[in-house]
């Protein structure tokens, strides 16, 4: 979420993914992150879950500490985490979004079995991560809880045809709404007690859904376009009048990209714009819409006149130097 952002405020570049084929520069972090993951163990739309990215996490641990053992004196050892990284390091997590929509969109499930299957499931994998990275020495932990996916252009285009279907005054739909809410308040339950089984360590909740919430209902203070809050940048017509349609989706043929990004919202009837990433990262960096807040801003000096409105792989993998493990 917002990695670009983020990574220009620290004056940091952006890092890599782990499971790129060749390995790069750790020195500010590693980057576990999936598109499509969920926090339960569901492979719907992608083979890799939370409990594998964690697994991931603690092999690249121990091939790190392997190799600066190792090879003491190799020019490698440069790229590689300094022993401290790990209990100083900020262990961040934007998890439980795709849990909720492939269990409607793609698994038919009912909301009934969301909540009483799916969600549980997920808490029981995010207490276990916590658990895990613990004993890795992970001391600070942030949580970005799921944002109100009932507005999200796929769900109003995909559920549109639902007879009798609920919505509220924003044209939102309530009961994908009231599921993201349920999956946030376990979440905030399962924090609360990760508190009392780990103190010493550091626990934030960063509210999603309300800061989604506030750029939905006043768009305008933050450069975006009232008119296109709900409406998919790229995407196609055919299927509904958001420019989403799940047939032809953006980068294929067919598909068409606005030439104002920055006025929209959400970029692919999925996913959100950089416009909006930047706004989010720097209400999570500053402190806002948090529990237990911690303002990086102030902390680590950050810098958020270089948040750009595009980004080259130059600006973001500067000078980059491969190391690959095995």
């Amino acid at each position: 979420m917002g990695r670009p952002c983020s990574a220009l405020a620290f004056k940091y570049p952006l890092l890599q993914p782990y499971f790129q084929a060749g390995a790069f520069d750790y020195n500010y972090g590693a980057n576990f992150a999936s598109g499509g993951t969920t926090a339960s163990n569901d492979t719907s739309r992608n083979p890799i879950y939370l409990l594998n990215q964690v697994a991931e996490f603690v092999r690249f641990k121990q091939s790190a500490t392997s190799q600066k053992n190792q090879f003491a004196c190799h020019p490698f050892k440069q790229f590689l985490p300094r022993d401290d990284s790990y209990g100083e390091g900020l262990y961040t997590f934007e998890i439980g979004g795709n849990d909720v929509l492939n269990a409607i969109l793609l698994k038919n499930q009912t909301a009934a079995q969301v909540v009483t299957q799916v969600i549980p499931d997920a808490m029981m994998n995010i207490l276990a991560t916590i658990k895990i990275l613990t004993s890795n020495g992970a001391k600070k932990f942030l949580f970005f809880n799921t944002p109100n996916a009932g507005c999200s252009t796929i769900a109003m285009t995909v559920l549109a045809s639902i007879p009798g279907l609920q919505k509220d005054d924003m044209g939102c739909i309530v009961f994908i709404n009231e599921l993201d809410q349920a999956y946030n308040k376990a979440l905030n339950d399962t924090i609360a007690s990760a508190r009392l089984l780990y103190p010493g360590r550091t626990f934030s909740i960063f509210n999603y859904y309300a800061a989604n919430l506030e750029i939905l209902t006043n768009p305008s203070l933050y450069g975006f376009n009232p008119a296109l809050t709900k409406r998919a940048c790229c995407g196609a017509p055919g299927f509904g009048t958001l420019n989403f349609n799940p047939l032809v989706t953006c980068g294929n043929p067919g598909s068409n990209k606005c030439a104002n990004p920055e006025e929209y919202v959400n970029w692919d009837g999925v996913h959100f714009t950089d416009a909006f990433y930047r706004q989010i990262a720097s209400w999570a960096l500053s402190g806002k819409f948090t529990d237990n807040p911690v303002n990086y801003t102030s902390l680590c000096k950050l810098d958020f006149r270089n948040f750009a409105k595009s980004s080259t792989y130059n600006s973001v993998y500067p000078q980059s130097c491969r190391v690959t493990f095995t």
